[in-house]
């Protein structure tokens, strides 16, 4: 992690700083944007072209089954979460409450099997870094989930040019990603009762995201005081903004990235694939 590797920026477990208490409002907002994607365009002649039209299934990797827990009501009914609200949308307390978060287990399940799958297939080295996070408090993050993480795991690839992905299983329970020099991606995003989210449609973001890092189908430039991202997903590709200066890295990191990400104009490369014996 972060100066292991001659060349490479890691996760900022080392060089962080937290902004000060005053700009907590402004960076979680600016940080929130990172989850708002658009469909990606040519927004600068350096952006290479987010990769399209591939699916998990192309991967090789197959979801396990898995065991969801059935959420009841007060009138002991199954809950059918993702269409609880109507078109009158969710009442305003339920921004601020969260119930049933035990229906994102699941999630979690799924990661584990992702990051197994990606061991198996990949030139990789995955570290369970469970210990250090916890002792460093995983000041690259400001969320408070991830401060409580039970279990994080690093996954280098054995090509230098190719981007390092962080997996962080969450007490929430939910699962967080950091990916290259400032990709963070949650799942749920949020889990909040007005969110309403089910959980498979948070895994196959999860799976799709993970496997797009992996298959090279991500870019991060910095351009303008602002890390453009690019991340081709099988719908289509998708893109983000978010100001630098709002983002909980310092200038030591940050100054790290700018050198790492420079000659990748064409973005991060796809992770190499582990040799089979015949």
């Amino acid at each position: 992690m972060g100066d292991s590797q001659p060349g490479s920026v890691g996760f900022g477990v080392r060089g962080m700083t937290l902004r000060s208490s005053d700009r907590m409002g402004a960076m979680a907002r600016e940080r929130g944007r990172l989850g708002r994607w658009r469909r990606a365009g040519r927004s600068g002649r350096d952006d290479p072209p987010a990769e399209a039209g591939w699916s998990v299934a192309d991967s090789g990797y197959i979801r396990p089954p898995v065991m969801a827990p059935v959420c009841l009501d007060d009138q002991g009914e199954a809950i059918r979460f993702g269409s609880r609200w109507g078109e009158g949308g969710p009442p305003h307390e339920a921004y601020s409450a969260v119930h049933y978060a035990e229906r994102f287990a699941p999630v979690v399940t799924v990661a584990e099997a992702v990051v197994a799958y990606l061991d198996r297939t990949y030139d990789v080295i995955v570290d369970d870094i469970s210990d250090l996070a916890q002792e460093r408090e995983l000041k690259y993050s400001i969320t408070p989930e991830i401060a409580q993480a039970r279990r994080v795991l690093e996954i280098t690839p054995g090509l230098s040019d190719a981007a390092r992905l962080v997996v962080v299983l969450t007490n929430f329970p939910s699962v967080e990603l950091r990916a290259g020099a400032f990709f963070e991606a949650a799942f749920p995003d949020c889990g909040c009762d007005a969110c309403d989210d089910e959980w498979s449609g948070c895994a196959d973001r999860l799976e799709e995201t993970v496997l797009a890092v992996a298959r090279g189908a991500f870019s991060e430039n910095i351009r303008g005081g602002r890390v453009v991202t690019i991340l081709g997903l099988p719908e289509n590709g998708q893109s983000s903004s978010c100001k630098l200066k709002y983002l909980p890295y310092s200038d030591a990191y940050t100054a790290r990235a700018r050198r790492l990400l420079k000659p990748l104009r064409a973005g991060w490369q796809p992770w190499p694939r582990r040799q089979t014996t015949a």
